[in-house]
């Protein structure tokens, strides 16, 4: 039992190795944590549960009430004092008229409800009972519940009740809060801190609808990112979002996908406590000590919450541009395949395209020369390079889409050269958060003789406006740059759906461009085919007696070009004017062509540009 619980009696170290417990007061972290304990032990004394004790020991403000009243005590004292030390370490200031003496506040707070953990007075002097502890504190609402109820049993009246609960002690309470997994939201459209209770079952979409209902924000519209920019992994529940409570505090950053019609459309109005407003309406006028050291803890309390405001807001905007660049990463990967598979696609067009228009040249002039003629064949391949020019129309997509992910992409660059995401930013906000700190240092510094003497609040009153003014400046500036995110990332969500339908089009190209040359070769080869098969026609046709041989065209060649231009090209029709071949044959150059073998005449005579054949007399042979 020690009987002198006050802050004066707590300090702190830093331990290299996890220690085990010391008892009660002696708190023990891990390892290169900070380590609380409580120091001047001289008036402890080992107790149980069941030692009395009637001797006057320890710091008045934090003794128990029975020891003013010099009756029998145990260890409760201590539970009454650790109430009363919390309270402060969590607001600031003891719970029961901190400015009054004990035997002021004795007589007043004796009579108190059970359910009471604080007394204070109003604007007015008059004596207010509370069952919440000060609005001064910067824990989390859930924990606030807790912790309230724990301070009602630590600050009962009645020794014998105090530190009791029907189903167990104050301390395995204690140690219950302690155990809940707690997640904390910021909800940057709100400019608000949200905690939720989490569970090892809950689900993904249970916790999302909870955001929903305590935000405002639709599930189908929260955007929820980790401080490194991560999102949330859907095979894992919701207890991916809570820390223990030896870890560093885990912040979740929440995030409506558009803007809303209260969407950061106006910056989160500063609520100023009534005493700081009064300070700061008359910052001349000299008030006392305890007085000022109150309004002062105010003031303090307004600059951390406002510098805290804005370092939650400047994390939310670093998780965001960390998500932005993962997401523009990817943007310029799917653009980089793009252009590639383009640039394959205009090679194979190219190809395709100048040996179409040499086809289309040599056709126009065999046919000039009295070739074979075959309209649909010649029309067919006129359309298909007609349609080979709508690939331009594709290119034209790809350049518009590359022009605008070079925009996203440099707006990107931009936000990274903002000074908000370096990795350690030094504010004006929080140089002049440190001067506050400094300043109300220096007040409870004051000697005895100082703290006589009433002084005014123009200093604090000085760093206080401009704590406001940068808070206002460095939010509106975050704001914007948050709001520059939403615009890059709405614009690279329209971007990708475009570049995956001009893939799926670059795929369907350079499938319609094999398909065209596969017919083509098909075509030409039937005419081969359909040209070789009539010229052997024509040669059985043809008399032996009219083989020329002269120079100019043999009567076959003339028989061909007569027959070219009235040709049907066997295995060729036309659907929906197209050319389609029939499924290849086997090509009938490969096929022996007949050979004429003269009978045996008796004499050849030349005659013009005709051999004429004689028989000879007397013989089987022939002479020329």
């Amino acid at each position: 039992m020690s009987t002198d619980y006050s802050p004066e009696e707590i300090g702190q170290w830093k331990k290299e190795k996890v220690l085990g417990a010391g008892g009660f007061g002696y708190v023990i972290l891990w390892r290169n944590k900070i380590v609380y304990k409580l120091i001047d032990l001289g008036y402890a004394k080992e107790l149980d549960q069941g030692s009395f004790c009637t001797s006057f020991v320890g710091t008045l403000q934090y003794l128990a009430p029975e020891l003013f009243m010099s009756q029998k005590y145990t260890c409760t004292v201590d539970y009454w004092s650790l109430g009363l030390v919390t309270h402060e370490i969590i607001t600031g200031s003891r719970p029961f008229l901190p400015d009054k003496s004990p035997a002021e506040w004795i007589p007043i707070i004796k009579g108190k409800d059970p359910t009471v953990i604080r007394a204070f007075l109003d604007a007015d002097k008059n004596i207010v009972f509370s069952n919440e502890i000060s609005p001064f504190h910067r824990i989390c609402s859930l924990f606030k519940a807790d912790i309230e109820r724990w301070l009602r049993t630590m600050l009962e009246w009645d020794p014998k009740k105090r530190g009791r609960y029907d189903n167990g002690s104050a301390f395995t309470f204690l140690e219950t809060i302690f155990n809940k997994k707690i997640s904390l939201v910021f909800c940057v459209d709100t400019l608000k801190l949200h905690s939720f209770l989490v569970n090892e079952t809950m689900s993904l979409e249970d916790f999302y609808k909870q955001l929903e209902l305590e935000t405002k924000i639709s599930v189908n519209q929260q955007d929820i990112y980790f401080p490194d920019g991560r999102t949330p992994n859907p095979d894992k529940g919701a207890s991916q979002f809570t820390s223990d409570m030896e870890q560093e505090e885990t912040v979740i950053f929440l995030f409506h996908k558009h803007e809303s019609s209260s969407s950061m459309s106006s910056l989160s109005s500063t609520v100023i406590p009534t005493d700081v407003e009064n300070m700061m309406r008359n910052p001349h006028d000299k008030i006392n000590y305890l007085s000022q050291r109150t309004v002062w803890s105010q003031a303090v309390f307004l600059s951390q919450q406002e510098f805290s405001l804005v370092s939650h807001l400047v994390q939310a905007f670093k998780a965001n541009l960390m998500n932005l660049l993962t997401k523009t990463s990817y943007t310029r990967k799917c653009i980089s395949r793009m252009t590639a598979e383009m640039n394959k696609l205009l090679a194979k067009s190219a190809l395709f395209k100048s040996s179409l228009e040499q086809d289309i040249k040599s056709y126009e002039k065999q046919y000039e020369n009295g070739g074979f003629s075959s309209e649909t064949l010649f029309q067919d391949w006129k359309n298909t390079l007609e349609n080979l020019k709508k690939v331009d129309i594709l290119r034209q997509k790809i350049v518009n889409l590359e022009a605008c992910t070079a925009s996203l992409c440099s707006q990107t660059m931009e936000l990274q050269k903002s000074p908000y995401a370096r990795a350690k930013l030094i504010t004006s906000l929080e140089e002049v958060h440190q001067k506050i700190l400094d300043s109300y240092a220096e007040l409870r510094k004051r000697s005895s003789d100082e703290r006589r003497v009433p002084h005014d609040n123009t200093e604090i009153v000085r760093l206080l406006c401009l704590c406001l003014q940068y808070s206002h400046t460095h939010t509106q500036e975050v704001v914007s740059h948050i709001k520059t995110i939403k615009q890059v990332k709405r614009d690279i969500d329209d971007s990708l759906p475009q570049i995956n339908n001009v893939l799926k089009e670059i795929s369907d190209w350079d499938f319609q461009i094999d398909s065209w040359q596969t017919r083509r070769q098909h075509a030409l080869w039937k005419v081969i085919d359909a040209l070789l098969e009539k010229a052997h026609n024509v040669e059985r046709s043809i008399s032996p007696l009219e083989i020329s041989s002269s120079p100019q065209p043999t009567l076959l060649r003339k028989h061909i070009n007569s027959v070219g231009s009235s040709l049907p090209i066997k295995g060729l029709s036309d659907v929906g004017g197209r050319l389609i071949p029939d499924p290849p044959k086997q090509s009938s150059i490969l096929r022996t062509p007949p050979i004429i073998t003269p009978p045996a005449w008796q004499n050849i005579k030349r005659s013009g540009s005709i051999w004429r054949v004689y028989p000879k007399r007397g013989g089987n042979s022939c002479s020329y």
